[in-house]
């Protein structure tokens, strides 16, 4: 059962910067900002979700960094290492992505769906 949160009204200097960071961060820090974005147009923790194929724990604790620390808690922990195989794992080397790209290409989402269970 979820609750309804959702993040404090955004000063214009937060949202000026959740813009920024959307557009000008990279990969997950980017997602992050548009999570806070989200949350504080009243988007429930279950859109969230759903939008970023996440679980509730991921969406709970972005929006605890960002209440705790503003814009600047969205960004990673420095020094903190991912478990392999999750975002910002090893990274795959140039030959592997070009061949992870055709097989995309060639199965679309419900090939690459049974790719993965298979």
């Amino acid at each position: 059962m979820y609750y309804r949160r959702y993040v404090r009204t955004l000063t214009e200097a937060e949202a000026a910067e959740l813009q920024r960071m959307t557009q000008q961060e990279v990969g997950r820090v980017a997602e992050r900002a548009r999570m806070i974005l989200l949350s504080a147009r009243r988007y429930t923790v279950q859109d969230v979700m759903a939008v970023f194929e996440c679980t509730d724990d991921t969406v709970y604790k972005w929006l605890d960094r960002f209440e705790a620390d503003s814009p600047e808690g969205l960004h990673d922990d420095e020094g903190v290492r991912l478990e392999p195989g999750r975002s910002g794992g090893p990274h795959l080397g140039l030959p592997q992505r070009v061949g992870m790209q055709r097989r995309t290409c060639v199965l679309g989402d419900a090939g690459r769906r049974r790719a993965e269970a298979g």
